[in-house]
């Protein structure tokens, strides 16, 4: 019976050390991407600001194109509405 108690505990102990090694080896492994990748991040961020300047300009123009085609709508708005504005003070 202790031979049998002796074995599943050396397995156990096995198992356990397996297991250390694995996250060891997954710990090891995440650090030296993250070490490889700093670089390579820092070469991006360029172009990433390149990519940010270019989209916000684009959103800036099209609204500067928005309300520049509301203008006119809304100054034929009020030459519509200015006679019925005017009748409307009368009564």
């Amino acid at each position: 019976m202790f031979a049998l108690v002796l074995t599943l505990f050396t397995f156990l102990v096995a198992g356990a050390v397996c297991m250390a090694a694995v996250a060891a080896a997954v710990v090891l492994l995440k650090f030296s991407l993250h070490v490889i990748f700093w670089p390579l991040k820092l070469l991006m961020l360029p172009i990433l600001l390149v990519f940010l300047v270019v989209k916000l300009a684009f959103i800036v123009t099209a609204a500067a194109v928005v309300f520049a085609l509301l203008i006119p709508v809304f100054v034929v708005g009020l030459l519509l509405a200015a006679p019925l504005i005017a009748l409307s003070a009368l009564t």
